[in-house]
C-alpha cells in the first residue's frame, strides 16, 4: 500500500475521535439515539477542523448494519465502502467545480430514486458557498423538503457567503478553533504512535503555526518528520519552518525598551544573514507586542514570557508599536527593500517615549498659571506612570449686585457707552468707534484709564476703579481667573482696521432685490472710500481682492448702483471703486462680524455678574461659552415679573450697542 500522510492515516472514525469538537459530536450523537435526526445539516468553520470528517462519520452511523447508530461499527459493508470513499449512495461533491446549476439539477434528480443498498442516500457537499445563486435557488425546494430517504450535509469554510434562505433550511453546526493545548497533546500522542522523539517545545511551535487547525498540524508533523527522521532537533526545525529563536527577539525588545538601536540592528541582521525572512521577523515581533501587552492587562499570554517584559514598555508604547508593525505589514507586499523598511521601522520603535497623560500638563499649566510652584513632569520611566495631578481649585470673583435688580438694569441702560460694559477680553478687542463720515475716528480710552459709571455690571479683568462698597469679596487677580476662564482670543483681522461710516453703502446694498443677490453679496465685502453732492467711491481691502475681481466684472453692478443712488441717497451720484491697500478700512462684513463678537462678550459678561449662574459655574468648575436670549413665558407671580424686566432690559441693551 503507498504511503499515507498523517492526516489521512490518523483521520478519526467514530464521534469520539474527532478532537476539540465535543459539543458538535455529542449533539450528532444523541440526535441518532433518540431518533430526532434532521433532513439537512450545515457544518462551519475554517480550515481543518473536522467538518468534512464529521460529514463522513454521520453518513457511516446513519447507514451503518447495525443502526442507526451513534457509535458506527466500522466493520460492516457499509462502514467500510464509506471509510474508502466508494459508497454508491453517499455522494461527495466539491462546489467550487460543480457549483452549476445543471450539476445541482442532476443531483435533484438522483436524490429523487431510492438508495441502492444503504438506509439513506447522503449528499454531502464540500465548500457550498462556491455555488452560484442559481445553484443555490434551484437547491431551496429539494434542500427544504427532501425525500425521506436522503440526507443533506453541506460544509463550508465562509458561512457569511451562504444564503439566509439555505441556512434557514439547515441544522448550522459551528466548529471551533483547536486551542494550543489540545493540539500539543494530540500531537505527542501522534508522535508515540509514530515511535517519533520531539522536544516539547517544538511540538509547542508546531501547534502555534497551526493556528487552531488540526489537519495543519499534521501537515507540518509530517514535513518535520521528513527531515529529521525519527529524532526531531528543535534548532533544525526553526531554521526549516522559518521561525526565530524566541531568545533573539527578547534581545530585540530589551534592546528597544533601551533605547539602543544599535543592538537591535545588530541582532536583526544576524537574523537576516542566517537566512531569515523580513515579513516573518515583523510578525514575530507582532505576537511578542500582542503578548506583553495581555501581560500588562493581567490576561494570560499565548507565550511563556520572562516576567520583566511587561515593565520595560507603556501601554501607549504597546500599542504604538503594534500599530508601526501593522502598517509595515502591509507595506512588505508592495517594497523591494524589505530590509531597509525592517531597520527604519526598529529605529523608529526604539525612539517611542512614553506619553504624559493630558490631564498630568493641563494640572501643572494651571499651577504654573496660578503662580503655584511646579513644573511640567519629566518623561516617566518605562511601565510606570505618572501621577494625576488633583485639579486646583480656583477662586472666582464675585460680583456684588444691587437689592434692586430693575435698578440696576435702568442704570445700565441709561449708561449704554459705560466702559463697564467692557467684556472680559477687551484689553485685547478695542471697542467699536462711533462712525463719522470719512475721518479716522478718535482713540477709545483704554480699560486702565476709563472711569467706571456703574457697579452693575463686572468685568472679569483688572481695573483701577474704586472697589464696590458692598460686602462681596473683592475680585481675584487676573492670572487666577484666567486659569478658569477660556484664554482671551488675539484681534482678529477686522479689528486691526480701521473704521468707517458704512451707512449710504448699506442703504444700497439693501435696496437691492434678490435678482441682485450676487451684487448684494459682493458689496458686503466693500467699504465706504468717500462719498460727496456727485460721486461715492467704495474700496475693497486686498484680501477680497476675489469679490473686488467679481464686482469688476461684472458689467451691470455700477450702472444698477447709480440708478439706485437718487431714490435712496437722495441725489444721484456716481459710483467708482477700486482695490485699496492694507490701511483700508473696515468692510461691512467685518462691521457686522466685530459687532456680533463684542455684543456675545457683552452677554457673557453681563451673564457672569448674576450669583445664581457664579454659583453653578463654581460647582461644575466651568465658564459660560455662549448666551442665548429666549423669550420667557408671560409671567404669573413677583418673581417672574422681575426675572422678564432683567430679560428685556437685556435685549434693549443689546439693540442700543
Amino acid at each position: 500500500m503507498s504511503y499515507q500522510v498523517l492526516a489521512r492515516k490518523w483521520r478519526p472514525q467514530t464521534f469520539a475521535d474527532v478532537i476539540g469538537q465535543s459539543g458538535i459530536t455529542q449533539t450528532l450523537a444523541n440526535a441518532i439515539r433518540l431518533d430526532r435526526i434532521g433532513h439537512a445539516f450545515l457544518f462551519c468553520g475554517s480550515r481543518g477542523i473536522g467538518k468534512t470528517t464529521a460529514a463522513r462519520i454521520l453518513a457511516k452511523a446513519l447507514n451503518c448494519e447495525l443502526g442507526p447508530t451513534p457509535e458506527p461499527c466500522n466493520a460492516c459493508r457499509h462502514c467500510r465502502e464509506i471509510t474508502a470513499g466508494n459508497a454508491m449512495d453517499v455522494i461527495e461533491i466539491d462546489g467550487a467545480s460543480n457549483r452549476g446549476i445543471d450539476e445541482i439539477r442532476q443531483l435533484r434528480e438522483n436524490v429523487r430514486y431510492t438508495p441502492a443498498t444503504a438506509r439513506f442516500k447522503v449528499i454531502i457537499i464540500d465548500e457550498v458557498h462556491m455555488l452560484t445563486r442559481e445553484a443555490f435557488n434551484a437547491l431551496l425546494k429539494t434542500l427544504e423538503e427532501p425525500p425521506a430517504h436522503a440526507k443533506f450535509i453541506l460544509a463550508t469554510t465562509e458561512a457569511h457567503k451562504v444564503p439566509v434562505t439555505i441556512v434557514s433550511r439547515c441544522q448550522r453546526y459551528d466548529f471551533r478553533r483547536i486551542d494550543t493545548a489540545t493540539l500539543v497533546e494530540f500531537l505527542r500522542d501522534m508522535c508515540r504512535k509514530e515511535a517519533v522523539t520531539i522536544e516539547d517545545r517544538t511540538l509547542d511551535v508546531l501547534a502555534r503555526m497551526a493556528d487552531g487547525g488540526l489537519r495543519d498540524s499534521l501537515s507540518l508533523l509530517d514535513q518535520v518528520i521528513s527531515f529529521s527522521g525519527t529524532t526531531i532537533d528543535h534548532d533544525k526545525v526553526m531554521k526549516l519552518l522559518g521561525r526565530i529563536d524566541p531568545q533573539l527577539l527578547l534581545d530585540v525588545f530589551r534592546a528597544l525598551a533601551s533605547e539602543n538601536a544599535a543592538d537591535a540592528l545588530r541582532h536583526f541582521a544576524d537574523y537576516i544573514d542566517g537566512g531569515g525572512n523580513e515579513q516573518v521577523f515583523n510578525r514575530e515581533m507582532m505576537e511578542l507586542t500582542r503578548d506583553i501587552l495581555a501581560m500588562k492587562m493581567g490576561a494570560p499570554p499565548r507565550n511563556t514570557l520572562p516576567g520583566d517584559l511587561v515593565n520595560l514598555f507603556t501601554v501607549d508604547q504597546l500599542e504604538r508599536i503594534f500599530k508601526i508593525l501593522l502598517d509595515q505589514e502591509q507595506t512588505f507586499r508592495q517594497t523591494e527593500f524589505p530590509r531597509l523598511l525592517m531597520d527604519v521601522t526598529l529605529v523608529k520603535i526604539a525612539m517611542i517615549r512614553p506619553l504624559i497623560p493630558i490631564e498630568d500638563i493641563l494640572g501643572r499649566l494651571r499651577q504654573l498659571t496660578t503662580g503655584s510652584p511646579g513644573t511640567l513632569p519629566a518623561n516617566p520611566s518605562p511601565g510606570t506612570r505618572p501621577p494625576a495631578l488633583s485639579r486646583p481649585t480656583v477662586p472666582r470673583p464675585t460680583p456684588s449686585r444691587p437689592a434692586n435688580p430693575a435698578e440696576s438694569m435702568d442704570t445700565v441702560k441709561k449708561n449704554p457707552h459705560s466702559n463697564n460694559k467692557t467684556p472680559p477680553n477687551s484689553l485685547t478687542s478695542p471697542a467699536i468707534p462711533t462712525p463719522m463720515p470719512m475721518t479716522p475716528p478718535p482713540p477709545s480710552p483704554t480699560p486702565s484709564t476709563a472711569t467706571p459709571q456703574s457697579t452693575t455690571v463686572q468685568t472679569s479683568t483688572a481695573s483701577t476703579a474704586s472697589p464696590p462698597t458692598t460686602s462681596a469679596p473683592t475680585p481675584a487677580p487676573v492670572a487666577a481667573l484666567t486659569s478658569v476662564s477660556p484664554a482671551t482670543p488675539a484681534p482678529t483681522r477686522s479689528e486691526n482696521k480701521p473704521d468707517t461710516n458704512n451707512t449710504p453703502l448699506r442703504q444700497l446694498m439693501e435696496s437691492l432685490d434678490n435678482t441682485h443677490a450676487p451684487l448684494r453679496g459682493m458689496l458686503s465685502f466693500a467699504a465706504v472710500d468717500a462719498i460727496d453732492n456727485q460721486t461715492l467711491a467704495i474700496v475693497f481691502h486686498p484680501d477680497y481682492r476675489f469679490h473686488y475681481d467679481l464686482f469688476e466684472k461684472d458689467a451691470d453692478a455700477i450702472p444698477t448702483l447709480e440708478k439706485l443712488t437718487g431714490p435712496v441717497l437722495g441725489s444721484s451720484r456716481r459710483i467708482v471703486c477700486r482695490l485699496g491697500g492694507r490701511d483700508t478700512p473696515r468692510a461691512i462684513i467685518d462691521q457686522d462680524l466685530l459687532a456680533q463678537r463684542l455684543n456675545q462678550e457683552k452677554r457673557l459678561n453681563l451673564a457672569r455678574s448674576r450669583p445664581e449662574v457664579e454659583r453653578v459655574v463654581k460647582m461644575f468648575r466651568g465658564d459660560i461659552r455662549d448666551v442665548q436670549l429666549k423669550k420667557p413665558a408671560p409671567p404669573t407671580d413677583r418673581m417672574d415679573q422681575m426675572a422678564l424686566v432683567d430679560t428685556d432690559n437685556l435685549e434693549e441693551e443689546e439693540d442700543d450697542e
